[in-house]
């Protein structure tokens, strides 16, 4: 699981600046999305938390769908041309990958 995650998470991030820039129609925001991944791995101490009070196998658990769950979110945002619901899709994955370490 922590490496299909993390896998999952580089594909995005290589991809992201490109489909940023298509979904803005500006070249000037294509950077945005890498930054809000940055963001969204603050959230660490928040899965810490979870794993320490739920255990590690339900920690982890709920980190993998937090990520199907971004990566639907972002998925859904290229399908229907939303540049705010590929940001919203990439930071709850990026939260999800932090969940793996």
């Amino acid at each position: 699981a922590q490496s299909l995650g993390s896998a999952g998470i580089i594909a995005a991030a290589t991809v992201a600046a490109i489909i940023g820039a298509e979904l803005s129609g500006r070249t000037a925001l294509a950077g945005l999305p890498s930054s809000v991944t940055q963001l969204g791995v603050t959230s660490a101490l928040l899965w810490s938390l979870v794993s320490e009070r739920l255990g590690r196998r339900l920690g982890l658990s709920l980190g993998v769908l937090a990520g199907a769950f971004g990566a639907a979110l972002a998925l859904a945002a290229v399908l229907a041309g939303s540049f705010a619901l590929l940001l919203a899709g990439l930071l709850v994955m990026a939260s999800a990958s932090a969940s793996f370490n």
